[in-house]
């Protein structure tokens, strides 16, 4: 738990100094990604503590082995949906109103 706490404080300073929450288009961009990465993980996350719960640690050891295969494209899934977002992001000079949030942009084949 504390080793996560200095980045969730700098995640939470960032988020607060550039307000990005106000300069992201609806539906957000990337959210599908972000879920499916943090789904990943969690489910990475409860095996290892079912793991833990079985005596003589083969399963622990098991689910360590096969870890990396779960962890891994999840890092990059989050990474992908992260970027995604920030990308989205109207730029802090024109995104003075908080209500005149920019909807997403649909691209259509045309013809």
């Amino acid at each position: 738990m504390s080793t996560y706490l200095p980045a969730a404080l700098v995640a939470w300073w960032f988020l607060s100094v550039s307000r990005l929450k106000s300069r992201l288009p609806i539906p957000y961009p990337g959210g599908r990604l972000i879920l499916a990465g943090v789904a990943l993980t969690f489910v990475h996350l409860g095996a290892r503590v079912l793991a833990s719960t079985v005596e003589g640690g083969g399963a622990s050891y098991v689910v360590a082995v096969i870890s990396p295969f779960v962890i891994f494209p999840a890092r990059v899934i989050l990474v992908t949906g992260i970027v995604n977002l920030m990308l989205a992001a109207v730029p802090k000079n024109m995104s003075n109103d908080a209500d005149t949030r920019p909807q997403a942009i649909e691209l259509t084949k045309h013809g």
